[in-house]
């Protein structure tokens, strides 16, 4: 499957994932590019496993943390972001994105859940 057919799923998933209200296309598409681009990115560090020939994923903690801040930057601002994060200064957010900050296991999991995508629950 080529990138192009899977962005244009996802960009349909999430038309429907939004009820199939109109929207704006555009962002939709951006949006499945991005997610798209995650997936690769994440399923870049698999390796195939020498028994069984199955991929496994070796992902960065800290680094799958530092991609969705920075995303989450990208459309919004440091601002927001250290909102989210509790923060009261910008300038922290800054320093994580410019690696002057050690990425501990809390910050992971206060960036995770601030960030991440949340599934939505079944009705």
């Amino acid at each position: 499957m080529d990138r192009q057919h899977l962005t244009r799923q996802v960009a349909y998933w999430l038309y429907l994932h939004r009820g199939r209200a109109a929207g704006d296309p555009v962002s939709d598409w951006v949006a499945a590019e991005r997610i798209v681009e995650l997936v690769i990115a994440a399923l870049g560090a698999a390796t195939p496993e020498p028994e069984t020939g199955e991929a496994t994923v070796d992902l960065d903690p800290a680094g799958v943390a530092l991609e969705l801040l920075q995303n989450f930057v990208a459309e919004a601002t440091r601002a927001e972001a250290a909102k989210r994060l509790g923060y009261k200064s910008a300038s922290t957010v800054g320093r994580i994105l410019r690696g002057q900050r050690q990425m501990s296991d809390d910050l992971i999991e206060k960036i995770q859940a601030a960030f991440a995508p949340r599934r939505r629950k079944a009705a």
